[in-house]
């Protein structure tokens, strides 16, 4: 990985380039495998809201990064401690359930990402539930565009 992230032990306050989150996404999924699909949520303790199956995201259990999203996070070099503030954190209007998605964050340490790389790890975040393997997300991302280009750059803004 680049020191795009990190130098020499001292967290770097530069944005992080869209390649680099690209490299990241790479490296976690060459390392959980393409066909590795997230795990259903177990339940949580709002089951009135969420069901059976938590509903709200979750970047880490147990100490350790979740989803794609968490571990993305982590390959770029964040800390643990964002993935628990990620997780305690509301969206704006919701009071009762804690949990934010990664596009509503108000997190000041996100903004590394730039809205390139939020709309990508927004784009996995909202699609890694629905059982498509990470392999199979990352081409969505990445691959070529199969829509017009204005189209193309309003569904995957951080290609162009």
């Amino acid at each position: 990985m680049s020191d795009d992230v990190i130098t020499s032990g001292a967290v770097n306050n530069r944005p992080i380039p869209i390649e680099t989150i690209r490299e990241a996404v790479d490296i976690v999924v060459f390392s959980h495998g393409p066909a590795t699909v997230e795990a259903p949520e177990p339940q949580c303790d709002y089951p009135k809201l969420c069901g059976e199956h938590c509903t709200y995201p979750r970047y880490a259990r147990n100490g350790e990064p979740t989803g794609l999203v968490g571990k993305v996070l982590i390959q770029l070099g964040f800390p643990l401690k964002l993935l628990l503030d990620l997780d305690r954190e509301h969206e704006m209007s919701e009071l009762l359930h804690p949990g934010v998605k990664i596009g509503r964050s108000r997190n000041a340490a996100l903004i590394r990402l730039g809205p390139k790389g939020i709309a990508l790890l927004t784009f996995f975040q909202e699609n890694q539930k629905s059982g498509k393997s990470w392999g199979n997300l990352s081409r969505e991302a990445f691959g070529p565009k199969k829509l017009l280009r204005r189209r193309d750059m309003k569904r995957r803004p951080w290609r162009y």
